[in-house]
């Protein structure tokens, strides 16, 4: 992992002040500002991207705990082109929100597992709707996978569309569901490819950043014409699509966040980090999308694809080594911003994973109480800055 340590500095609140740095132009988005500004309320906290099932109640009675990450993938949900199942989907939504938790809803299009249970099976029979193969990455371990040119004309309007507009006929608006989190490429991301086989099998495919561009904003604007009551949040790694050449497209990636806050779709920036060097970088991606989160009209969060913290026994791995308690406490300081010359970061929303919050758990048998006062007060942060967002405080 990507991260150096650095001395051990103070955790001190400072509560944002709004009217920092440049007013936006006037919001180009069909959603009223004022629509935008009472959409993003009150969802300032801890999230948490779900993965050991056997972890549900621990986090269905989290202390600190505001919001879970639900991801579905499209082969789950619409097995038969036009037949949508979301029953399930629903139960679960209810059952968080009965808890008093919120959820996140992230319908994944693709991703890389070995048997491609992301994508239905039914796509790659359709006209015009094209595999790309390659050796995946992460789950897949070298295994050969496929996954849809999504990217290709048309492609969002045939096959997306119906399947967000069932979707949103179920969720839109539900009490429980703060945020849809729109499934643009892999894992439900706003990046198109990680792995290096497969970021060339795309670029040989004719895929483009201006495609790709497009196509994010075709999705985007199929969202929001079909969600009228609930936000929209991304996530968004630094990157499109693995090429050194182009540094990996991130100059488009942070274009691209730029304009969906104009739009008032919140952002989960990953790569949140304990070097103040890495957090000056995160800014510099960031800083137009600031002017709308001052605004009122949009959110910002921060997080990684990675813990945050991890256990003792886990630190000897390579991407694991040091990201003990005084790297978390680093990390969160930068993450809002004001010291270290990083600018300060109207914060309202951490990216957590699973190690720090089942470790910030009173019941947990991984208990840490260091990590439980960190998040505490992180989370406390995050709510101040919502309070003066939203012009409450």
């Amino acid at each position: 992992m990507r991260r150096n340590l650095l001395l051990s500095t103070l955790f001190i609140f400072a509560p944002w002040n709004p009217g920092h740095g440049a007013e936006p132009a006037t919001v180009p988005t069909a959603v009223p500002t004022a629509t935008l500004q009472t959409m993003h309320r009150d969802k300032a906290g801890l999230y948490v991207r779900l993965g050991d099932q056997g972890n549900m109640d621990l986090h269905k009675t989290h202390p600190l705990l505001d919001a879970v990450v639900l991801g579905r993938a499209w082969g789950e949900v619409e097995t038969r082109q036009g037949s949508y199942a979301f029953d399930s989907l629903l139960a679960e939504v209810e059952s968080w929100g009965a808890g008093k938790k919120g959820v996140v809803l992230n319908l994944l299009l693709y991703g890389q597992h070995p048997q491609g249970l992301q994508t239905p099976d039914w796509i790659y029979r359709q006209p015009g709707a094209r595999a790309i193969p390659f050796s995946g990455g992460g789950q897949a371990k070298g295994e050969r996978i496929q996954i849809p040119a999504v990217w290709e004309k048309g492609f969002a309007e045939k096959y997306l569309e119906p399947l967000i507009a069932a979707y949103a006929r179920v969720f839109d608006g539900h009490p429980s569901v703060w945020h849809i989190m729109p499934g643009f490429g892999h894992i439900g991301n706003m990046n198109c490819q990680p792995s290096a086989d497969g970021s060339r099998a795309c670029l040989e495919a004719g895929w483009t950043p201006e495609q790709w561009m497009d196509y994010c904003r075709n999705v985007a604007s199929i969202y929001q014409k079909r969600f009228k009551k609930t936000p929209l949040l991304l996530k968004a790694a630094g990157q499109f699509l693995r090429n050194r050449e182009r540094d990996n497209y991130e100059a488009e990636a942070s274009l691209l966040l730029s304009e969906m806050a104009r739009r008032g779709i919140a952002t989960i920036k990953f790569g949140m980090s304990a070097d103040p060097k890495k957090m000056l970088e995160i800014h510099a991606a960031i800083s137009d999308v600031i002017p709308f989160v001052e605004r009122g009209t949009t959110r910002l969060g921060l997080g990684d694809d990675w813990p945050l913290w991890v256990p003792e026994h886990r630190r000897e791995e390579g991407p694991n080594r040091g990201f003990g308690d005084d790297n978390l406490r680093k990390l969160l300081d930068n993450g809002f911003g004001g010291i270290h010359d990083v600018p300060k970061i109207p914060l309202t929303i951490l990216f957590c994973q699973e190690p720090e919050i089942l470790a910030s758990h009173p019941r947990s048998k991984d208990h840490q109480p260091h990590v439980a006062e960190l998040l505490k007060k992180a989370r406390e942060r995050l709510k101040a800055v919502e309070l003066e967002i939203s012009g409450k405080r």
